[in-house]
């Protein structure tokens, strides 16, 4: 198994005895930080998306003003009885 350390400045480099793992390729850096990068601008697209989403306390809330079953039921029985 490949074994990698942080260097100094925070860039991954592999251990001088490391082997590469059966069917993975090997990346170069700039290959691993283009990776790195588009992983980051998805993520920041997704958290974008998730503060759009109401909270769950907002959520609650508004399920809290729809009608429950039982005066559905009586809504439509009114319906149903009324003379058009």
């Amino acid at each position: 198994m490949s074994v990698a350390l942080a260097d100094h400045d925070g860039r991954i480099r592999s251990l001088a005895d490391s082997s590469i793992i059966e069917g993975i390729r090997p990346m170069h850096h700039f290959q691993l930080e283009q990776l790195i990068r588009n992983i980051d601008a998805r993520t920041t697209r997704i958290e974008q998306f998730l503060r759009a989403l109401a909270p769950k306390e907002a959520l609650r809330e508004e399920v809290g003003t729809l009608a429950t079953k039982q005066e559905l039921r009586e809504e439509v029985t009114k319906l149903a009885t009324k003379d058009e």
